[in-house]
């Protein structure tokens, strides 16, 4: 925390931050393929994508937290004239986060040797309610300080003039994975840990 005391006031700067456990994971998903052709490759990949797609419908994943996030295709330079890579994303939003290694497993068994999982995230549903828990620690804290300065100075806190807030960041962890549908079935489970948000203000009092 940083403070300045002048002739007029009283001016602190203090943090807050606050932690929650996220109650939602979002899955990277994607498929890949190649073909001879563009047209192949393209049809490859869509339908890989459409098969993982209604593996994570069945699994619960509703159809609004679904998400095309790429569409791509280019040569495949391992086979030069010859060959193309088409790829789909997709990108699921798990309202559930411990169902969340279960929809990624039957996306990934339905896409087969197409499907890749590139990562995941979590998210609250509720970031605002966890900013404002940490934007009220950050105001006490300014609080705290102030009035020991005021003390120190032989002074009391008036009224707040201004109020300034910087966000300080934070969410939740991103999770870089890179996996293939051929690898070993066994469960899959992700720890989601807490997600953190802090948030930073700026407080001007002036002298009573």
């Amino acid at each position: 925390m940083i403070g300045q005391v002048s002739d007029t006031g009283v001016t602190v700067s203090a943090s807050g931050t606050a932690s929650a456990a996220p109650d939602r994971a979002v899955l990277r998903l994607a498929a890949e393929t190649s073909a001879p052709s563009v047209q192949a490759a393209m049809e490859r990949a869509a339908a890989a994508i459409g098969l993982m797609r209604s593996a994570l419908l069945d699994a619960g994943v509703e159809a609004s937290a679904l998400r095309s996030t790429e569409a791509s295709v280019h040569r495949d330079h391992d086979r030069g004239a010859r060959g193309f890579i088409a790829r789909f994303g997709l990108s699921a939003t798990v309202n559930d986060v411990t169902s969340a290694g279960a929809a990624a497993q039957a996306a990934l068994a339905a896409g087969a040797d197409s499907a890749r999982l590139d990562g995941l995230s979590y998210a609250h549903s509720d970031p605002a309610a966890l900013h404002a828990t940490a934007r009220e620690i950050a105001f006490a804290n300014a609080c705290t300080k102030a009035e020991q300065l005021a003390g120190l100075a032989g002074r009391a806190l008036g009224a707040v003039e201004e109020i300034t807030e910087r966000d300080g960041g934070g969410g939740g962890p991103i999770v870089p994975v890179r996996m293939l549908a051929a690898e070993p079935a066994a469960p899959m489970s992700f720890d989601a840990g807490d997600q953190e948000v802090s948030v930073s203000v700026t407080v001007r009092w002036a002298w009573a």
